[in-house]
């Protein structure tokens, strides 16, 4: 369990300020407008706010990689790299290409999960690490 207080949690309808947030298994478990309660250990961020993650539809890359490298990991890669720009979710991005191309593209984005989950092949990753990739995006 994590247990996050004193920030300003910016809700659907509201910004609560301060609030509670309570994780279980990689899950919000509980808002609040209270202090936390038990013997669980808080984390104080008074001052700071706390926001949903991020969905991003358009990402040709990130750091370096990008969606038509030849690498047959650079989808994954990307997954890898996007928490910490605030990215739960992503559409991997392809500007026109060959359909070779394009098919890479889509076959990684196949394999990756439709949910947060680790994807084993990319080491130091965890469930709360690895955002969901979406749908692939093509310009034309």
């Amino acid at each position: 369990m994590i247990v996050l207080s004193g920030a300003s949690l910016v809700l659907p309808d509201r910004v609560l300020s301060p609030g509670t947030l309570v994780i279980e298994e990689g899950r919000i478990a509980e808002i609040r407008s209270d202090a936390p309660s038990g013997n669980h250990p808080a984390f104080a961020f008074h001052g700071h706010y706390i926001v949903p993650g991020f969905i991003d539809v358009h990402v040709h890359g990130v750091d370096g990689v990008d969606t038509l490298d030849a690498d047959p990991g650079a989808v994954a890669a990307i997954a890898a790299r996007l928490p910490c720009y605030g990215v739960t979710a992503f559409c991997p991005t392809i500007v026109a290409c060959g359909p070779a191309a394009l098919r890479g593209v889509l076959d990684q984005r196949a394999s990756c999960p439709r949910t947060s989950k680790a994807i084993s092949s990319v080491p130091n990753t965890t469930a709360l690490s690895r955002p969901r990739a979406c749908a692939a995006h093509a310009e034309s």
